[in-house]
């Protein structure tokens, strides 16, 4: 019998990240999403090799700035419950921690009682947040942003944060056009889709 060549398949091309447009919610949701790891000067994260303290770091630090009325008072410390601290990683991160009682993360941070108990500390500015530079849809379905870290000026004081929420709209022609902000720093991030916002997955900022 006659040898036939065997047909190919028809290759496929590899899909190639797709851009999003940023304007109005969009913009919107992706710079406050952003924001929350900016404004306590986030410098770097991995969802594969983040440490339980620094999963515990950041959610200390984003209810103080953000959810400050789930802090609970003791002598001198600031408590916040565990299942707050679990809610906010979900939240943001899509992750959860079990400390075991009395468990230290560093001199000053603790959990027992089921609360995580730090020092109470007033005074800080948080003026910083994202401004959007890019971002594309990489085939995987999650997202690549490139962004930039802008102070807002009549924020950036003692004890003040963001508390405009008009901001977070702006594009970087509308930071660059303010004469209330100044650009500080750079990231980048991979995000995925969650519920109406997104999770982190890795981040870098300087």
């Amino acid at each position: 019998p006659e040898v036939t060549e065997t047909p190919k398949a028809t290759e496929t091309p590899e899909s190639s990240p797709a851009q999003v447009a940023l304007a109005g919610e969009e913009l919107y949701k992706i710079n406050i999403f952003l924001s929350n790891f900016v404004e306590q000067d986030m410098k770097a994260y991995d969802c594969d090799t983040v440490t339980e303290e620094q999963l515990i770091s950041f959610a200390l630090m984003s209810t103080h700035i953000n959810n400050y009325e789930e802090i609970q008072y003791i002598d001198s410390y600031e408590c916040i419950p565990l299942e707050v601290i679990n809610r906010k990683l979900e939240r943001y991160l899509g992750k959860s921690v079990s400390p075991a009682e009395n468990t230290r993360y560093s001199e000053w941070v603790e959990y027992k009682n089921g609360m995580v108990c730090s020092p109470a500390a007033d005074g800080a500015s948080y003026g910083d947040m994202a401004v959007t530079e890019e971002m594309t849809e990489l085939p995987d379905g999650n997202f690549s942003v490139s962004f930039r870290v802008y102070t807002i000026d009549e924020f950036n004081t003692g004890g003040n944060m963001i508390s405009d929420k008009s901001y977070y709209y702006m594009s970087v022609g509308d930071a660059e056009r303010s004469s209330g902000m100044s650009c500080t720093g750079y990231g980048t991030a991979v995000a995925k889709k969650y519920q109406d916002s997104y999770q982190l997955l890795k981040y870098t900022c300087s």
